[in-house]
């Protein structure tokens, strides 16, 4: 009897020492505190919590940095110098355009916040700041997003031309109702009223939209689908059958 008694003692020491061992897992086992971060060289750290429940840890994840990381009055952020540069002085934070890209000038250090494409430089935005834009000045006409110039179609982000392409010899840009739309350089009848903005048809299994009695888009549906008119929407699309979507 003694002996099943000691068994049963040790058998509940083992099964509180595993128990604590778990709770310490649970709750002690965390590396960093949530939402801090930190440099570890040029590699920038950043505390996560490492999802839900009862083994859930905060953990550091880490970004190496594309020329240096800094730590600079207890602020860590990836900069794209290793010293402060003149463009960038002073203590304030502020935007600006640096090397032909919006930058984020950082207790004088530069951290660049996006690379403009081909064709495009950065220019500053009286409405939104540094921008990367083709337009070399602010443009009066994008108080409109979209807009015509001869046969090109133009859009703009804030004040400034973002970008813009021809129409092309077959096909004519116009400015209705506050829209803007390369079309055919007629109306089709089959676009119905001519005073609406938008309208839709099937021509077979072929969705067509127009705009403005203009013929604008036409979409082929695939086997599986089949040109439906919406008419909330004053449209066509390609509707899936329910039972081919639910297989």
């Amino acid at each position: 009897m003694a002996r099943i008694g000691f068994a049963a003692a040790r058998a509940c020491q083992l099964l509180t020492t595993i128990a604590c061992g778990l709770t310490a897992l649970a709750t002690g086992c965390n590396e960093c505190t949530p939402g801090t971060a930190r440099c570890q060289g040029d590699v920038y750290r950043y505390c996560i919590d490492d999802g839900d429940g009862p083994f859930a840890t905060a953990r550091w994840m880490d970004t190496p940095c594309a020329v240096t990381c800094r730590e600079v009055s207890g602020r860590s952020f990836c900069a794209d110098a290793r010293a402060p540069v003149p463009e960038c002085a002073g203590d304030t934070e502020f935007l600006t355009c640096l090397d032909g890209a919006p930058t984020r000038c950082i207790a004088g250090y530069p951290v660049r916040q996006q690379i403009c494409n081909a064709g495009t430089h950065c220019a500053v935005s009286a409405a939104c700041g540094p921008i990367c834009v083709t337009g070399d000045a602010p443009e009066p006409r994008c108080a409109q997003t979209r807009f015509c110039e001869g046969n090109d179609y133009v859009t703009c982000t804030c004040d400034f031309v973002l970008s813009r392409f021809s129409c092309g010899a077959g096909e004519t840009c116009r400015t209705m109702g506050g829209g803007t739309q390369c079309t055919p350089p007629d109306r089709d009848a089959r676009c119905g009223d001519p005073a609406q903005p938008s309208f839709g048809f099937c021509d077979g299994d072929t969705a067509v939209n127009c705009w403005y009695g203009y013929l604008v888009g036409a979409t082929e549906c695939a086997p599986v689908a089949h040109c439906d008119v919406l008419p909330t929407l004053r449209g066509a699309g390609c509707a899936i059958p329910v039972s081919t979507a639910t297989r």
